[in-house]
């Protein structure tokens, strides 16, 4: 096959190489904006502290990949060298959607 026809037979998200991105369930993504709004009321917070707030090492490879995944899809904005982590309007409209209809509409 050729390079041309695997990129046109490859689903949206792959890349390549076949790995899929992001690399964490919406679900699982969640859990960045989640423990922010927990532990910190949903202000933008320091990623040390948000690591720490999910039970996780801010240098551990677990952390990044779902900082990584929940930046993709758009639910929170900073990396791990960042000055703070924000939870984007995608993400309050999930996990803390002023209505049923507006939580829809965002997943």
């Amino acid at each position: 096959m050729s390079s041309k026809e695997a990129s046109s037979t490859a689903s949206e998200g792959d890349s390549p190489s076949g790995a899929q991105y992001p690399k964490a369930t919406l679900e699982e993504s969640l859990r960045v904006a989640t423990a922010i709004e927990s532990a910190n009321g949903g202000q933008p917070y320091p990623p040390t502290e948000t690591a720490i707030a999910m039970g996780s090492s801010p240098s551990s490879s677990v952390f990044r990949t779902l900082l990584s995944a929940s930046s993709r899809r758009g639910l929170t904005s900073g990396a791990h060298t960042s000055k703070r982590i924000s939870i984007l309007e995608t993400g309050r409209d999930i996990i803390t959607p002023t209505s049923d209809e507006s939580r829809r509409a965002a997943v």
